[in-house]
């Protein structure tokens, strides 16, 4: 069974490394995009706010710092945050699909151009790129097919708002 996102507040990792995904610690002052990167542990994870769109697809914000949200997009096949809302770069509306066999909350990240989200490396500060989807093996009739796990992502449901210290989840 597979399980369509809903709208709300998540904090996402990669399933390969375990690792969280937001924008890294220091960054320069200015307004130009800003890398998405693996968050080394001990770090908190960001909130991700999910909007799904009228077609299906969704738009993705993350926060930094708490109570600040900014929309996120593909580059030249990197994904960065957009921090001016003004700007010529514009949020990117991305197809987000459950993947079978996995626990419930394991998606693929898929950008317009039908590449996906990856992290390559199993180190803090990667940055997330977008590439062509990987398949490891043919897909069986009751077995499906297994993607590389560099390219799934854990959606974890953020704490609610009444709950204490609701902006950001540490990694213990």
């Amino acid at each position: 069974m597979t399980h369509i996102l809903h709208p709300g507040n998540y904090i996402i990792a990669n399933k390969a490394h375990n690792l969280y995904l937001g924008r890294g610690l220091h960054e320069e002052d200015s307004l130009l995009p800003k890398d998405i990167v693996t968050l080394p542990g001990g770090v908190r994870a960001p909130i991700w706010k999910v909007e799904r769109l009228h077609d299906g697809r969704y738009k993705l914000a993350v926060s930094k710092p708490p109570g600040r949200e900014h929309f996120v997009a593909d580059i030249k096949d990197k994904v960065y945050a957009i921090l001016d809302p003004k700007g010529p770069v514009k949020p990117t509306e991305w197809t987000i699909k459950p993947v079978a066999g996995h626990e419930p909350h394991v998606y693929i990240v898929e950008a317009p151009s039908r590449k996906v989200w990856a992290v390559p490396q199993m180190k803090p500060y990667t940055q997330v790129i977008i590439e062509t989807i990987i398949v490891l093996a043919e897909a069986q009739e009751e077995i499906p097919l297994p993607y590389s796990p560099t390219q799934l992502f854990t959606f974890y449901p953020a704490p609610r708002d009444n709950d204490e210290d609701n902006d950001e989840v540490k990694d213990d």
